[in-house]
Order: C-alpha cells, then structure tokens, then sequence
C-alpha cells in the first residue's frame, strides 16, 4: 500500500525581508524626552516594521491588525504610493499590503 503525503505552507520556511539597521535608522527622528534624546521611528518606517513583524508571527492575532488600524488612524498616512514603493524596495510589499487591507 503506497502512501502520499502532503505538506503545505503558509508561508515561505525561510522567510526574509531585506531590512537592515541602515534602512531603519534612516527613518528616525529625535525628540526631547523627560531629559533624554529619543529616536523614534517615521511612521512609514513604523509600519513597514510592524506589518513584517505581524507575519513573522503568522499574523495570529488580531491585535497586530488593531495595531496597525491604529497607527494609520493616528498617523493619517496620505503618501500611500510612496510607502508602497519603498516597502517594494525592500521586498515587503505584498506584506504591506495584505495587512493593510486586513486592518482596514
């Protein structure tokens, strides 16, 4: 008796997004904060990183959705073209996208 099986994922075993610590601090500013200077990530930046971060962890929460609603509620993001571009430089966009219009 012969047997088949199947194995299907979800997502690539290997998964990789070409960010690096120069594409991230590139997109910081610094604020003034209780006497300390902070650097806080762009909002582009912001949600490239969390969109990434959500499927590394196969998006199984919807709380990482409710973040990223959140964010772009609270941000009023009004580039989307540009931030589409550039999450394509860094071959995220697809991510991007997918928890964008999940969150929304």
């Amino acid at each position: 008796m012969s047997e088949l099986v199947l194995t299907v994922y979800l997502v690539p075993r290997t998964f990789f997004a070409a960010l690096n610590s120069c594409d991230v601090w590139d997109h910081t500013s610094q604020k003034f904060i209780l006497g300390h200077m902070i650097r806080i990530l762009s909002s582009k930046m912001d949600l490239i990183l969390l969109s990434v971060h959500s499927t590394r962890h196969l998006s199984l929460r919807l709380g990482w959705f409710l973040d990223i609603a959140m964010l772009i509620a609270r941000e009023n993001i009004k580039d989307w073209e540009d931030l589409f571009e550039y999450s394509e430089g860094l071959g995220v966009a697809r991510i991007l996208k997918v928890c964008v219009l999940v969150a929304s």
